[in-house]
């Protein structure tokens, strides 16, 4: 199978990773599409792109091949590779729901910053790894990062409700907060969920053999389509943007150009997975990707998707608001920058 042998394909792999865990939203707004039908187009292009690259990269070479690992490792590997999977794209899907109410720049901020914040807490407690003074200063200006993007959300829904329509009442405004309580719970859970990837990924790995990339995204694709379904019957039910559910019907009846964008976002995701996968479980040891740079590849795909809703979507209109989202950018950039220095 086709692995990577050197650091600097590593790093490379991982920037690149980055990106593609960030922009793969561009497709979401594109679409315009509910986002619970999104998702589902969404989840089968995740498995299409783990499925094409195990039959291809993963047969690569003279050496062991992707179906040799699947044929020797145990199944609980499997296992905990399906639930990596299910687990990643519930993350994907609350953060998919916070922007369909904060839009992409707060969304990603703020669940970006708590999954940063998740992850260096249990770097630091649970695995008992990395320099704590570092890490533990990573997750303290994460969490800044986070409260800042959530004092813009507040700024955001401030400014919504004052150009809204509805008459401005007792009823009116509580409907407001508990647009914006709703937002915000779905950011912290998807960050909480999203900042256990890497401790769901081990488990997943590790084993008397270890388990390659390939089957990794593979059975993660796998495990996202399984739980879609039931996934999305939640939030359909929950119906986060009316009264009444959306019929599942739609979803049949949207268009080709929808079905594509969904298809095309969870391609680029599971390209930005599967190379997240393989900076972190190269040829060799030496090939390997710290498990800090890791951190920093798979969360500041934030950062150009938060630029990307604030200078193209024009997601902020007030002055207020996109002082602390520019303000937000940067402390989570400082806290990404400090995470380097973690292990």
């Amino acid at each position: 199978m086709f692995l990577l042998e050197s650091s600097a394909a590593s790093l490379l792999a991982g920037l690149t990773a980055a990106l593609l865990l960030g922009l793969w939203v561009i497709t979401y707004k594109a679409s315009k599409f509910r986002f619970e039908f999104y998702y589902l187009d969404f989840c089968a292009g995740f498995l299409l792109l783990s499925a094409l690259a195990f039959g291809t990269l993963g047969t690569f070479g003279v050496g062991v091949t992707s179906m040799d690992n699947l044929a020797i490792v145990k199944s609980r590997l499997v296992i905990m590779a399906v639930a990596a999977g299910a687990a990643t794209t519930l993350g994907v899907l609350l953060q998919l729901a916070f922007a369909s109410l904060a839009g992409i720049a707060l969304s990603f901020l703020i669940t970006c910053s708590l999954a940063l914040a998740v992850h260096y807490l249990q770097f630091v407690l649970l695995l008992g790894r990395g320099v704590a003074v570092f890490a533990f200063g990573s997750a303290l200006l994460a969490l800044i990062a986070a409260g800042i993007a959530i004092a813009a959300y507040s700024a955001y829904v401030t400014e919504l409700g004052a150009s809204s329509t509805v008459p401005a009442n007792a009823k009116a405004g509580a409907q407001v907060r508990q647009t914006a309580g709703l937002g915000i719970a779905f950011g912290v859970g998807g960050g909480v969920i999203l900042g256990l990837l890497f401790f769901v990924l081990r488990l997943a790995r590790i084993g008397d053999i270890e388990m390659q990339p390939y089957p990794i995204a593979l059975f993660g694709g796998i495990g996202a389509l399984l739980a879609a379904p039931i996934y999305d019957l939640f939030f359909m039910n929950l119906s986060v943007h009316s009264s009444s559910p959306p019929r599942i019907g739609r979803f049949f009846k949207a268009s080709a150009r929808q079905h594509l964008f969904g298809l095309a976002g969870g391609l680029i995701f599971g390209a930005g997975y599967l190379l997240l996968l393989l900076a972190m479980y190269g040829e060799n040891p030496e090939a390997h990707l710290r498990s800090v740079q890791a951190s920093f590849c798979a969360y500041g795909g934030a950062i150009p998707a938060a630029l990307y809703g604030i200078v193209v979507l024009k997601e902020l209109r007030s002055s207020r608001g996109l002082i602390l989202a520019y303000l937000s950018i940067l402390v989570f950039a400082a806290a990404l920058g400090l995470s380097l220095f973690a292990e």
